[in-house]
């Protein structure tokens, strides 16, 4: 039963605090080390290290013609968002930068025909984020911690799909400014199934920290998923 403090923070009345869910997942794991997310591989961080970047939203479908929302960080590592009308295979590029960039939701009484992608440089740019046809949001278990917050890790839940024998880990990388490494924060291991984990103590990471989940695989060909649950603490 979910506690009467939890159910304030949902009802943003608690001013100081700010609940976040993100969920992801990958629909074609292949052997190796991959974020969980639904272009595969490990997410391309570096295309953010030279600092805020325009973005350019395309799909595959010229039917794609309503607005996206897209919500990240700017160029301070504050949360901003915008929305932006697509224009099908025509990429579009937002009016802000982004230093950081973790959902979009496609805002249409439709959902979207094609995939839509979110790239750096252009429209046949580098992806980061995407919209797989049908599903109107994001799919990317990754998240960074905006300015001004202390972030607190309530609860994670991590599977695999038929197939599926694999290791799942919380990687995260603090003091961006500092250390520009990623080191691992939890790790369980899975074969076709899936685990939710439930923190006591909840982990704490400070702002500006990338959490990204990522999957460890031997074999191909199965899927895997990871969703956690913050709590954001304002500094």
């Amino acid at each position: 039963m979910i506690g009467r403090y939890g159910l304030d923070i949902a009802r943003n009345a608690e001013r100081d605090y700010i609940s976040e869910h993100k969920f992801g997942s990958n629909l074609s794991v292949v052997i190796g080390t991959q974020t969980i997310w639904s272009e595969g591989g490990l997410y391309p961080w570096g295309e953010f290290d030279a600092g805020a970047v325009t973005l350019y939203l395309i799909s595959t479908s010229t039917s794609d013609t309503d607005s996206v929302t897209i919500y990240g960080l700017d160029e301070n590592w504050d949360m901003q968002n915008e929305t932006i009308i697509m224009a099908g295979t025509v990429a579009v590029p937002t009016t802000k930068a982004y230093k950081r960039i973790y959902r979009m939701i496609y805002d249409s009484g439709e959902t979207n025909v094609g995939k839509i992608t979110v790239r750096t440089v252009s429209g046949t740019g580098t992806v980061v984020s995407s919209i797989l046809a049908g599903d109107g949001q994001t799919l990317q278990s990754i998240y960074t911690i905006p300015r001004g917050y202390t972030a607190y890790l309530c609860g994670a839940t991590v599977g695999v799909g038929k197939g599926g024998d694999a290791l799942i880990r919380l990687y995260a990388r603090e003091n961006y400014f500092e250390v520009a490494s990623f080191k691992v924060k939890s790790t369980v291991g899975l074969y076709e199934t899936t685990v939710s984990q439930n923190y006591e103590v909840p982990l704490r990471f400070i702002q500006q920290t990338d959490i990204d989940f990522r999957i460890v695989s031997s074999a191909n060909n199965f899927t895997a998923s990871a969703s956690f649950d913050l709590i954001l603490d304002k500094i």
